[in-house]
């Protein structure tokens, strides 16, 4: 079908890049006795090897079976769950049968023996097709999480944020614009659910009731959309316009162009939505603290500088993902801390009093601040940016957050 044919394409985009991914995927279940390579005509290691010296990855041939056997492995870890079974999925069941029959036989539907079976059938699909046949596996390895906790998250961001309707908008230009920016951008749609999964294993209760934490996240989305750029610093600003000019000169249009190039920007608003809801805040307040202590203290530039480091093999990515992750956290307790010195009198306070709030913290803490800043500037003068380098200018961002 067409979702498939485009994960596949993307797939094969991305071959030699993710060989080592698939690598490991394919021992993994040869491992747990669901693949014999052989069998299937993938390549063994030995093959992968003399594939990764050439810089080639597997054919579209060999992705079709590895794809075919991660929704086949993600089905049985689903059906094992309770996940199938939660009420919101219900309309993952409407969606199986053609319109008349839901209509008419709506409880039959329901109360459908084979219910699980679809809903798992459906959620897999829409999940392997949407991020691609290792995004599962990749996300278990990153955090131990199971299968099902990988999609129970991947339902909640993808509700969040809309994803499956922005996906539909690139779709809408199959054979308007070049099939390489469509691509990129469906990349750019994944990469934003690793990261939004990411963030929800780790802040989201496993027993969070769908409807609510979907509504509570996609308030703080629609509040910051269309406006971050008043939001954020000079370096951010720099990287976002690069990549919307990048787009809208492939022919997209500019409304999917800006909303496409601001999603790395929206893999914070979960955290600022939430800071801003437990603080009886608005999103609008706390995303102004929220960039601002970001551009202050320089924490947006190491994380743009971190993009850019080279030559890294798998756990050097999973090192660098895991760094970034903690400069997220320290930049939330950081906005927590700048927003404690809030002018609480203020009836209508906005994103403007929020970055005051972060200058006051910064003025207030200047002498420690300096300090940090005078190491991160000697690590930036010393050429491109390595793991050792980011490990420890990460370091110096931690101890800032942690006094």
């Amino acid at each position: 079908n067409y979702d498939q044919t485009l994960t596949l394409s993307v797939a094969q985009s991305r071959a030699a890049k993710d060989l080592d991914a698939h690598g490991r995927y394919m021992r993994d279940l040869e491992a747990r006795g669901r693949l014999d390579r052989a069998v299937e005509f993938l390549p063994d290691d030995a093959q992968l090897r003399v594939r990764a010296q050439n810089d080639r990855g597997l054919t579209r041939p060999e992705l079709a079976v590895l794809l075919a056997y991660a929704k086949l492995d993600l089905k049985d870890e689903l059906l094992a769950s309770a996940l199938p079974d939660d009420p919101h999925f219900a309309n993952e069941l409407a969606s199986y049968f053609p319109a008349k029959a839901v209509e008419r036989l709506p409880k039959e539907l329901q109360s459908h023996r084979l219910r699980r079976e679809i809903v798992t059938d459906v959620l897999a699909n829409r999940i392997v097709n949407l991020a691609g046949p290792v995004f599962v596996a990749r996300m278990k390895e990153m955090t131990g999480a199971s299968g099902a906790e990988v999609v129970r998250v991947s339902v909640v961001a993808e509700g969040a944020f809309d994803l499956s309707a922005l996906k539909a908008r690139v779709d809408a230009l199959d054979g308007k614009v070049d099939a390489a920016a469509q691509i990129s951008m469906y990349t750019d749609i994944a990469e934003l659910l690793r990261r939004l999964g990411l963030w929800f294993l780790a802040n989201v209760p496993a027993d969070a009731d769908f409807a609510s934490t979907i509504k509570l996240y996609r308030s703080g989305i629609e509040a910051l959309k269309g406006t971050f750029e008043g939001l954020i610093s000079s370096y951010e600003r720099e990287d976002t316009l690069a990549r919307i000019a990048e787009l809208e000169k492939a022919g997209v249009p500019h409304d999917l162009a800006d909303e496409i190039g601001a999603l790395p920007l929206f893999g914070t608003s979960p955290e600022i939505a939430q800071l801003a809801a437990s603080r009886g805040l608005s999103v609008d307040l706390v995303a102004g603290a929220y960039f601002c202590i970001g551009a202050l203290v320089g924490i947006d530039k190491l994380r743009g500088l971190s993009r850019r480091i080279v030559g890294l093999e798998h756990w050097d990515r999973l090192a660098v993902r895991r760094l970034n992750d903690d400069l997220f956290a320290a930049q939330r307790a950081l906005t927590s801390d700048a927003l404690s010195l809030l002018d609480t009198k203020k009836p209508r306070a906005d994103r403007h009093d929020g970055a005051a709030a972060a200058k006051a913290w910064v003025e207030r803490n200047r002498e420690r601040l300096e300090r940090a800043k005078s190491f991160l500037a000697a690590v930036e003068a010393t050429g491109e940016l390595s793991i050792a380098k980011f490990t420890l200018a990460n370091s110096q961002i931690r101890e800032l957050a942690a006094r």
